[in-house]
């Protein structure tokens, strides 16, 4: 049996990262956790327990490992189109991304009112 050639376009990294995303449908926002298990420049694989219906627009939200001047807490935040669904995965189109700070010294009004980059609560 001949292997299968990669058909992808664009080289994928291995990353394990837990995540928070959210979407909206039909005036009602859906949060859930997962994980991204790997990411090109393109997409996102997350591995989640909820079901994301293909076409779906998505928010992830990650801890980036790398602090701002080796300071200040960065979450990477990724908008995008579900382009593949399945039992305990979506893949995520990558539409937008940009890099947030966190905690106190953040900009992002959400953070400030008392929410955090902590994916655990």
């Amino acid at each position: 049996m001949k292997p299968v050639p990669e058909q992808r376009r664009a080289r994928r990294y291995r990353v394990g990262m837990d995540v928070r995303f959210q979407w909206s449908h039909a005036d009602h926002i859906t949060t859930g956790m997962g994980r991204a298990t790997d990411f090109s420049d393109i997409s996102v694989r997350l591995d989640t327990d909820e079901y994301v219906p293909k076409g779906t627009e998505v928010e992830v939200r990650m801890p980036w490992p790398v602090h701002l001047q080796s300071s200040y807490p960065l979450e990477l935040v990724i908008r995008g189109a579900v382009i593949r669904s399945g039992d305990g995965f979506s893949v995520l189109q990558i539409g937008r991304y940009e890099f947030r700070t966190c905690g106190p010294y953040s900009f992002d009004q959400a953070t400030l009112s008392g929410g955090s980059c902590n994916i655990v609560g």
